[in-house]
């Protein structure tokens, strides 16, 4: 609840990473930012898609870098194809 939210954190938070860290890992019970991404990750169910999946990023995403996109995963699966642009709009 709202006693987990870590205001000072928040109010200085200058990024996703940095709310999810004061805020959104808090309050669901993770003891840390690393646990929550890690915890909440679809990178373990990539090579288990059995179905076509198109998956498109920006690598200049502001809510997901490029880095956190499992690539040889995706590609080690024929059924996802992913296309990384370099810009978003």
């Amino acid at each position: 609840g709202d006693a987990d939210v870590d205001w000072e954190g928040l109010r200085s938070a200058m990024s996703l990473q940095g709310f999810d860290e004061a805020v959104t890992a808090r309050i669901n019970g993770f003891p840390s930012v690393a646990d929550y991404y890690e915890d909440s990750s679809s990178a373990p169910f990539v090579s288990t898609v059995a179905v076509p999946l198109l998956c498109l990023n920006a690598s200049n995403d502001p809510l997901l870098d490029a880095s956190a996109v499992p690539v040889h995963a995706i590609e080690a699966n024929p059924n996802i194809l992913l296309v990384l642009t370099a810009r978003g709009g």
